[in-house]
């Protein structure tokens, strides 16, 4: 699932980059920390699969592997 895929290990390994280069990068590139980045995207994601109507917010949240419903 889409929660699975989108960690900082799997994106530092995917990147081939070790943990401190890739919050560096990203840090640079957004102003964010990876982890800051991480939830900025799952809530998009989720914003989109609210949009499309298919799914109720539990759904959404444990899909993406949000820790609160809020």
């Amino acid at each position: 699932t889409w929660k699975e895929r989108i960690d900082v290990p799997t994106i530092a390994q995917e990147l081939s980059m070790s943990y401190s280069s890739l919050y560096r990068k990203i840090k640079a590139l957004t102003g964010m920390s990876t982890g800051e980045f991480i939830r900025k995207l799952r809530l998009r994601k989720a914003e989109q699969l609210l949009l499309s109507g298919k799914y109720n917010i539990s759904d959404i949240a444990h899909k993406l592997g949000l820790n609160s419903l809020s």
